[in-house]
């Protein structure tokens, strides 16, 4: 997994997000293994310490907030970026509707657990769920 503060996410993901976007008609994109992970990273650090004013904690509990906020302004660059291209696109992620929304105010709407097998097939024959977040996205 990439730490979503890093740059490659800037230089590589966003990037290839748009290209594929751009020169093909997709149907839907699945962002695979993105979850929030707490990163103690050189990236996180310096982002922490700019937002925060303070270093970043060594307990991951600490973190939770910050990785949920990274997480949060990762899927609304990809969301935004690949609905601005194709409208009616479905988007979503292997993790969607695993994080903790009533604590933390991610919300997302997840792809349905139901007893016919999993998430990833049900992506692919078409059940899934496009996710948003708190931003409107």
């Amino acid at each position: 997994m990439i730490c979503l503060n890093s740059p490659y996410t800037e230089q590589v993901v966003l990037p290839q997000l748009k290209e594929l976007t751009e020169n093909y008609n997709m149907d839907a994109f699945w962002l695979d293994i993105v979850f929030p992970s707490p990163c103690h990273c050189q990236w996180c650090k310096a982002k922490y310490q700019q937002q925060y004013k303070r270093p970043l904690p060594e307990d991951d509990a600490a973190l939770r907030g910050f990785v949920l906020q990274t997480l949060t302004e990762f899927l609304q660059k990809s969301y935004g970026l690949i609905k601005s291209i194709q409208p009616d696109v479905l988007v979503s992620y292997n993790n969607a509707g695993w994080t903790d929304q009533r604590n933390h105010g991610l919300i997302i709407v997840p792809l349905k657990r139901t007893p016919d097998g999993p998430r990833s097939r049900r992506f692919l024959d078409g059940r899934a769920v496009d996710f948003q977040n708190h931003a409107k996205l």
